[in-house]
C-alpha cells in the first residue's frame, strides 16, 4: 500500500528483538496464562470435589496439595515474565526475550521477596509505563513530547498511572504472601516429606498427638515443620486458587501491556510500517481508584493514527516522530 508510513530508521533490529519477543509475549499472554489458568480451575475442582464427598481423606489431601502446586507453577509464569524487566539479570542488547526463555531457579525468591522495597518506577515498568528499569525514557514523556494526545487526555493518562502503581503494590503483598505461603510446599517435592498417606502411619507432634492434617512439610536442615493445620483442607484450596489467579492475570497483564508497543509495528519482508496505535496506554485498578471524569476518558476507544512528514522533496520523507493525524475518542 502507498500510503503505509515506514516506521523509523533507528528501530531495535526485528529479527534479533522485535520479532522474537513478539514471540514470546504472545505465547506468554495467549497459551501459557491461559492453560496455566485451566490446569488451576480444574485442580481445585477435583480438591473441593474430593473434600465435599469427605469419603476419603487421603485422595482429598493428595487433591488439596496438587491445587497448591498449580498455584505455584501460576507464580512461577507471573514471575518469568515481569522479573527480566523489573530486575534484568542478563544484559542483553536483544531486549527482555532473552531472560524470559532462561530458567533462573532463583528467579521467583528474589523477585517476590524484593518487591516490599520497590518504588513506583517498578510497578510502573510492569504496565510498560517506564520501558525497562532505570531508563530514562517513560510512555507518558513520548505520548507528550509527540504531541499525540491533548492535556485532557494526559491527565487522566498520569492519574491512571497512579493507581495502576498503587493497585500492583497492594497485588503484589498478597503474591509475596502466597509464595512464602506455598514454596516450601513446592520444595518439598523434590527435598522433603509432603504427605503421609492414612494407610502407612499418622503425623503426630513432638508430644506424640496425631496432627489431623497430611499438608505439612518438613523443613530441610531443619527440625521444624509447617503446614496449613486442621481437619479442612478447603481454605488452603481456596487460597491457592485465588494467589493463583492473582498471579495469572500479573502475567497477562504484564505481557499484554508490552505487546501494545509492539502491535502498533507491522511487518512485510524486511521492511516496518507503523499501524494504528489503539488505546497506548495500558491500566489496572478496582474502580473508584480514579475520578470518574478520569475514567470516562479511560474508558473511551483512543486510536492514535501515523502521517508522513514530507521536507524539501521526495528524496527527504521521513518519519512522522510519532505525530498523530487523529487522537480521536469513539
Amino acid at each position: 500500500m502507498a500510503d503505509r508510513v515506514p516506521a523509523p530508521a533507528d528501530m531495535p533490529d526485528p529479527r534479533l528483538m522485535l520479532l522474537p519477543s513478539r514471540a514470546c509475549l504472545l505465547s506468554v499472554r495467549d497459551t501459557l496464562c491461559v492453560a496455566r489458568r485451566a490446569a488451576l480451575v480444574d485442580a481445585e475442582r477435583v480438591a473441593l470435589e474430593e473434600i465435599r464427598k469427605g469419603r476419603d481423606r487421603d485422595r482429598a489431601q493428595a487433591a488439596a496439595l496438587a491445587c497448591m502446586w498449580e498455584a505455584t507453577a501460576c507464580l512461577e509464569l507471573a514471575a518469568n515474565v515481569a522479573a527480566p524487566w523489573v530486575d534484568p539479570q542478563i544484559p542483553a542488547a536483544n531486549g527482555g526475550w532473552v531472560e524470559m526463555t532462561r530458567y533462573d531457579a532463583g528467579r521467583a525468591n528474589r523477585f517476590y521477596e524484593s518487591s516490599h522495597n520497590w518504588d513506583d518506577d517498578r510497578y510502573a515498568v510492569l504496565s510498560s509505563h517506564v520501558f525497562m528499569r532505570g531508563s530514562e525514557h517513560t510512555l507518558l514523556e513520548i505520548l507528550a513530547d509527540a504531541g499525540l494526545v491533548n492535556p485532557e487526555l494526559m491527565g487522566a493518562y498520569e492519574e491512571a498511572q497512579r493507581a495502576t502503581a498503587s493497585f500492583l503494590r497492594e497485588a503484589f503483598v498478597q503474591l509475596a504472601q502466597g509464595w512464602k505461603q506455598f514454596r516450601a510446599y513446592a520444595a518439598a517435592y523434590e527435598h522433603g516429606l509432603l504427605f503421609v498417606p492414612s494407610t502407612i502411619g499418622d503425623v503426630v507432634d513432638e508430644e506424640d498427638n496425631v496432627i489431623p492434617h497430611a499438608l505439612l512439610v518438613f523443613q530441610t536442615r531443619q527440625e521444624a515443620s509447617l503446614g496449613h493445620v486442621g481437619d479442612d483442607p478447603k481454605p488452603a484450596v481456596e487460597q491457592a486458587r485465588y494467589i493463583g489467579d492473582l498471579a495469572c492475570d500479573v502475567a497477562q497483564h504484564v505481557a499484554d501491556s508490552r505487546l501494545g508497543s509492539v502491535e502498533v509495528l507491522a511487518f512485510d519482508g524486511d521492511e516496518v510500517f507503523l499501524r494504528p496505535w489503539s488505546n497506548p496506554f495500558p491500566y489496572w485498578f478496582r474502580r473508584g481508584a480514579v475520578s470518574e471524569e478520569t475514567l470516562a476518558l479511560l474508558e473511551k476507544d483512543v486510536t492514535l493514527s501515523w502521517i508522513r512528514v514530507e521536507d524539501a522533496g521526495p528524496e527527504h520523507d521521513t518519519y512522522g516522530e510519532g505525530r498523530s493525524r487523529s487522537a480521536s475518542s469513539r
